[in-house]
C-alpha cells in the first residue's frame, strides 16, 4: 500500500463550504461510520506547517482530475462543442470521463477544450436533500 496523498475537495461540516486539500482519515470507534477531514495546511520551505483541517461530509469527497484548470470529480463542465456534463471516474476505461445529462460518457483529456461551468453534482444533491449535511 502506498502512502501517496492526492488533492481533493469536499464540503466542510464546520463551514458548509467547499474546502481543498488532502484527505485524512479521522479516528473512529469500532462500529462508527468512517470520518474524514481535508487538510488545507500549507508547507513552507523551512518545514513549518500551517494547519487548517476541516472535518468533511464523506459523500462529498471529490478527487482532483489532474486537469490544469482545477477540475475535480463531480464538477460540471462544458466542452467548446456545447457538450455538457459532470466529471466521473470510469472503472471500465480506467480514466476520467464526462457523464452527459443523457448518461453517455464523453472523453475527458487535458488537451481537450473543457471548461468549468459552475457547480458540482454534490451541490445539487445537498440542495435537494439527497445528501444530509
Amino acid at each position: 500500500m502506498t502512502n501517496k496523498r492526492s488533492l481533493a475537495k469536499a464540503i466542510s461540516k464546520q463551514t458548509r463550504q467547499w474546502v481543498h486539500g488532502y484527505v485524512i482519515p479521522l479516528w473512529t470507534e469500532e462500529g462508527e461510520e468512517d470520518r474524514f477531514a481535508i487538510d488545507c495546511g500549507t508547507l513552507y520551505d523551512n518545514e513549518d506547517t500551517s494547519l487548517e483541517v476541516h472535518e468533511v461530509f464523506p459523500a462529498t469527497i471529490c478527487r482532483h482530475t489532474g486537469h490544469s484548470k482545477g477540475i475535480y470529480e463531480g464538477d460540471n463542465v462544458k466542452h467548446s462543442s456545447g457538450t455538457t456534463g459532470h466529471v466521473v471516474w470510469s472503472e471500465s476505461y480506467l480514466r476520467w470521463v464526462v457523464k452527459t445529462p443523457d448518461n453517455r460518457l464523453s472523453e475527458f483529456y487535458e488537451f481537450m477544450e473543457w471548461e468549468l461551468r459552475g457547480g458540482n453534482i454534490y451541490d445539487d444533491q445537498v440542495i435537494h436533500g439527497l445528501i444530509d449535511i
